[in-house]
């Protein structure tokens, strides 16, 4: 018989769904948790579900009510955008939850109510891209980013899909060590776990595509290499393909080309430099890539639809 591994303390978990939610999207986070204590031979995470309804939430609040205090990691999490009858009511829910806790975690539309809720002013946060220019027009007071996920101090954030597994296998090695973290994700099949420095991918990542060594690899080249761009041919042959077979690749798992990926993944570099340095925007835009002041501001536009002086003015800098 396998040696069990050490006690360790156990934390309870409550996690609230608000809104719209993918059994896929819960799933990540139960099935990883649950992994974790397979894994460990040992009721590490208790798990706690309630389902907040998108139109009333007395129902949930009184359920909840108890369990204030109580949990060791708060989960808010919801894949769209919902909406409730009583918001003050539901920001009063998720304050009382907050206190005391070791992390308050919000993942994808979740990040969006606990900075509605007010509980991450002041606090980094990463947000989807899928809502990042309205969270950045209505929430001035948190430092916003494109990561695939952050952590600062009690306060944890996710983009969602993914990322959320990456998150807590990170938290599961800070907490309970290296080797559990490991082991789990071996035992989930899942592939190298992504740092919290990890941009988020400019086009969805499906789990076929994450598989791909060839894809991944292709992907860390152009991350690593933004300041100075590879050519796509050059990059085919330092992963032992050709030009035609690297676009087939990329036309398959992201539905673009690798040029139009990697000026996109460049943009969006830009962007976080944008928002989060004071940087004059000629500067983040030779450090992205784009020898030409005029060609960055060009491209930025047609992107995002506003000038990268523009865009740092509104971040006030």
């Amino acid at each position: 018989m396998e040696k069990k591994l050490a006690a360790i303390k156990s934390a309870n978990i409550l996690l609230i769904v608000f809104g719209p939610c993918t059994r896929l999207s819960i799933g990540s986070i139960v099935d990883t948790l649950n992994e974790v204590n397979r894994q460990a031979r040992q009721l590490i995470f208790h798990i706690q579900i309630i389902e907040i309804p998108v139109v009333s939430i007395v129902r949930a609040a009184r359920t909840t009510a108890y369990l204030a205090g109580r949990a060791d990691w708060v989960v808010v999490i919801g894949d769209e955008f919902g909406r409730v009858d009583n918001e003050p009511a539901f920001f009063e829910l998720l304050s009382d939850l907050s206190q005391g806790v070791r992390y308050l975690i919000g993942i994808k539309w979740g990040v969006w109510w606990m900075a509605a809720a007010g509980l991450l002013d002041g606090y980094s946060a990463s947000v989807s891209t899928g809502f990042y220019d309205d969270f950045a027009q209505k929430f001035d007071q948190v430092l916003l980013n494109q990561r695939m996920f952050d952590l600062d101090r009690s306060r944890i954030t996710s983009a969602g899909g993914f990322a959320s597994v990456d998150l807590l296998l990170t938290l599961v090695a800070q907490q309970y060590g290296a080797v559990l973290a490991e082991i789990t994700r071996h035992a989930l099949n899942y592939p190298q776990t992504r740092s919290k420095q990890k941009l988020q991918h400019t086009t969805e990542l499906s789990f076929e595509a994450r598989g791909d060594s060839r894809l991944m690899e292709a992907l860390h080249i152009m991350e690593t290499n933004l300041s100075d761009p590879i050519q796509p041919s050059d990059i085919a042959r330092l992963i032992g393909l050709s030009k035609r077979q690297l676009e087939r690749l990329f036309s398959r798992h992201l539905k673009v080309a690798p040029s139009v990926y990697y000026l996109q993944l460049r943009l969006q570099q830009a962007r976080v430099q944008l928002g989060l340095t004071t940087k004059p925007a000629a500067q983040i835009g030779a450090e992205c890539g784009f020898n030409s002041p005029a060609y960055f501001s060009y491209a930025y536009r047609k992107k995002y639809g506003i000038s990268p002086g523009d865009q740092r003015k509104m971040n006030d800098f």
